[in-house]
């Protein structure tokens, strides 16, 4: 019962995006458009975002962020990596002494958390996410899943564009606009209104170079060095970097040993 219940956010999100396809491509354009360009353009439009948004949800939920799963990939790879230090932060106990994981047993990187639903460390987490198939959004599917609030939410505002056009010529012509379109172009707009605050609050968490974790905990020990807004977007947007300098680190520590 438990699963069913964790499942319901991500079979609804699922739902309302092939739902909006479905409708969109089989109902509203071919009904206004017919086979014209106009019709096929749009068409492709909405398969297109349908396909960057479910790529990006994917990324997100199969690309794991936690310590261990990230130190077994490093490990096993045998490839050169390139360090990057533009962004480059540390987070140390109140003593200045590494932090140490008691539920894990193990050392907690920096920017590490412990995830009490994943019972794992999870690399610089933001947070955890019910919504894609309750997985944490950290280090490695933090980009996918800042895309995925971005074309969701431009998505809403092409579907709500394009099934409010046909409900108004609808309805100015006289004709009876189906319900399916009406019910549609509402849960559109309702989406957006709340997807496109999202996507603000996280670039603006991007741009100051924190996580959700670390806006709510405030993180006075938190040690910035050398870093422009610019770069941290930058950093972020190419994650071989960031995953890089944790690579480097792990390396380095098994060459030690």
């Amino acid at each position: 019962m438990e699963g069913i219940r964790a499942a319901v956010p991500t079979v609804v999100l699922l739902a309302l995006l092939v739902g909006t396809t479905i409708e969109l491509c089989f109902g509203v354009i071919p009904t206004e458009y017919g086979s014209s360009t106009s019709g096929i353009v749009l068409q492709v439009i909405t398969l297109l975002l349908f396909a960057m948004v479910l790529g990006c949800f994917l990324t997100a939920a199969y690309r794991s962020s936690l310590t261990r799963d990230v130190v077994e990939q490093s490990l096993g790879e045998r490839q050169p990596l390139i360090s990057d230090r533009r962004a480059f932060i540390t987070v140390k106990r109140s003593t200045g002494a590494a932090r140490w994981c008691s539920k894990c047993n193990a050392p907690k990187p920096d920017r590490c958390h412990h995830c009490r639903q994943c019972g794992a460390c999870v690399l610089r987490m933001d947070h955890h996410c019910p919504w894609v198939m309750h997985r944490c959004i950290g280090l490695r599917n933090h980009k996918a899943f800042f895309l995925l609030l971005v074309y969701g939410a431009i998505y809403c505002v092409y579907s709500a564009v394009v099934v409010g056009a046909a409900v108004t010529r609808a309805i100015n012509s006289g004709e009876q606009a189906y319900i399916s379109w009406i019910t549609l172009f509402f849960i559109s707009i309702v989406l957006g209104l709340v997807v496109w605050p999202f996507v603000g609050f996280h670039l603006y968490l991007i741009l100051r170079n924190r996580t959700t974790l670390e806006y709510i905990e405030g993180m006075s020990h938190v040690q910035r060095r050398g870093n422009t807004r610019f770069n941290t977007l930058k950093t972020l947007l190419n994650e071989a970097n960031s995953e890089s300098r944790f690579r480097d680190h792990q390396r380095a520590s098994v060459t030690q040993d």
